[in-house]
């Protein structure tokens, strides 16, 4: 039967039915209901089965050739897919609840339910998080006074920043200024070189903007299915004359497939999110784009001891995982450029 948060409806007797399987249960299935990116990577499991520390994936370096336009008498040549690999290595995580005796025994539902429901969401951060980063690595810029650094890379978002930070503007391909008040430090989410597809757009987003990455993505022989947008971009977007979105679920009475989708929109389907970072638009085909890897699903133990000085119960949960992208030719971004990137914290998750 589905764990579900009905379960932590608890009278003072029933206090043992917090058991670390329904508290890890319900997290999980608070994660499959509000991560965003986690969805769009396949999971793969074969570490629990075989052991190790890391899974390697073939990824296509070169395919069949075909002959055009042959003369009389002219040969064919053999050819054949090749591969490269990507090897994806796990890492630890972990997470720590603690629910305090009075809340117990005054069989205060709504404190314990609320504690771990607030683990779920933030599981579902944690874990959100670990596959943007794989998609859009994070860089940290450091300036020892006040001033203007220039990188040579593009940004779509800030995930955190000290109070020495004032803004980072695109000044076009390949290179971005990252302004500093004063002594700080900031960490971005960074275009990666080898992304799919890069489209710059100045002060805002337009249909065109996305057309033309969604072209480039076609000519690498991907079709992308989803496009990404953070709710400030949907604005944008939404009064371009030229988008018009069709209402899936409407129309056929069918929900939609993932997670925080609004619609779909040339075929693609269209999620909207704050976990997007905020000055972009990211496309990508889920059929190709890389894996999630598992040796341990999150699992909780009951600590009774720890807390007893301070009357306190813990539980105490670690998984092993990691997300990565295979095929990079799989997703692509519409990056802002000439425009003022000041907001921290894409979402709640410390870095």
């Amino acid at each position: 039967m589905e764990t579900n948060l009905e379960e932590l409806q608890l009278t003072p007797s029933e206090v043992e039915a917090i058991t670390p399987k329904v508290i890890a249960d319900v997290i999980q299935e608070i994660r499959r209901e509000k991560a965003v990116w986690v969805q769009f990577f396949k999971t793969n499991r074969d570490l629990v089965r075989t052991g190790g520390d890391s899974v390697v994936f073939p990824k296509k370096k070169a395919g069949i050739t075909v002959s055009l336009n042959m003369s009389p008498g002219d040969s064919l040549s053999a050819s054949n897919i090749t591969y490269d690999s990507v090897t994806i290595t796990i890492a630890k995580h972990g997470i720590g609840i603690g629910i305090q005796g009075e809340a117990i025994r005054k069989a205060a539902r709504d404190v314990i339910a609320d504690q771990i429901k607030e683990a779920g969401l933030m599981w579902a951060d944690a874990e959100d998080q670990l596959a943007l980063e794989a998609m859009f690595p994070i860089a940290t810029i450091t300036r020892g006074g006040s001033g203007t650094s220039t990188v040579s890379y593009n940004i779509v978002g800030i995930k955190s920043k000290t109070s020495g930070f004032s803004y980072a503007v695109n000044t076009g391909p390949g290179t971005c200024e990252v302004t500093f008040s004063s002594q700080g430090t900031v960490i971005v989410y960074k275009v990666p070189d080898e992304i799919g597809a890069k489209v710059a757009a100045s002060g805002s987003i337009s249909a065109k903007h996305i057309l033309e990455c969604r072209s480039k993505l076609i000519g690498n022989i991907t079709n992308p299915s989803v496009l990404c947008i953070h709710p400030d971009r949907l604005v944008d977007i939404i009064y371009d004359p030229a988008v018009k979105f069709a209402e899936q679920a409407a129309q056929t009475g069918q929900g939609f497939p993932y997670k925080s989708q609004i619609g779909k929109l040339w075929d693609m389907n269209v999620i909207v999110s704050g976990r997007v970072p905020r000055y972009s638009a990211i496309l990508l085909d889920p059929d190709l784009l890389g894996y999630r890897i598992v040796r341990k699903e999150l699992s909780l133990e009951k600590d009774a001891v720890t807390g007893l000085k301070s009357d306190c119960l813990y539980y105490w949960g670690f998984a092993e995982e990691a997300f990565k992208v295979v095929e990079t030719d799989a997703y692509g971004v519409v990056y802002m450029t000439n425009t003022t990137i000041d907001t921290a914290n894409v979402w709640r998750v410390s870095p």
